[in-house]
């Protein structure tokens, strides 16, 4: 009796160890709710890593249609079509087009959102900080809300 009350327990708590990751997994790359804060789980850090690779990807294919569907809706709003879209891209993030070098450098945890930094060696080999500003839209889909290009001191030869 003793040993199938044993066995039911470590049944119980298998399925139980199953559904908590289950639910970790299914909130991955949500905000919390409290407005005042926000977290970025391992899941969900790595699908803002996706999400700023295939907009890279897309621009460097010429594909400024997918790129604009990784742009937040603020985003679209003051840009709303993809010709002017592109403009902005190639007036002011050329940088951003076809890049030498791109390393993903985690999360900036000092600010209350979610800003992504990405270093990049452009085509004249100067070194650039990308910091994006990511959100997470009504569907808890990550989204790139901005971009500020920074250039670093010296080049990569």
């Amino acid at each position: 009796m003793l040993r199938k009350a044993n066995q039911f327990m470590n049944l119980s708590l298998a399925k139980i160890m199953v559904m908590a990751m289950l639910c970790l997994h299914l909130t991955a790359g949500v905000a919390d709710g409290n407005k005042d804060r926000w977290h970025v789980t391992t899941q969900s850090e790595q699908a803002i890593i996706n999400v700023i690779h295939s907009q890279l990807n897309a621009f460097k294919e010429g594909r400024y249609d997918l790129a604009y569907t990784h742009a937040s809706d603020s985003i679209q709003s003051h840009f709303p079509d993809q010709r002017t879209f592109r403009s902005m891209v190639e007036n002011g993030y050329g940088v951003l087009l076809n890049p030498l070098h791109v390393r993903f450098n985690g999360i900036d945890r000092r600010f209350e959102s979610a800003l992504y930094r990405v270093e990049i060696i452009s085509h004249d080999g100067q070194r650039w900080l990308a910091l994006y500003s990511m959100i997470v839209n009504g569907k808890g889909i990550w989204k790139i809300d901005g971009c500020r290009l920074l250039r670093l001191t010296g080049t990569f030869l």
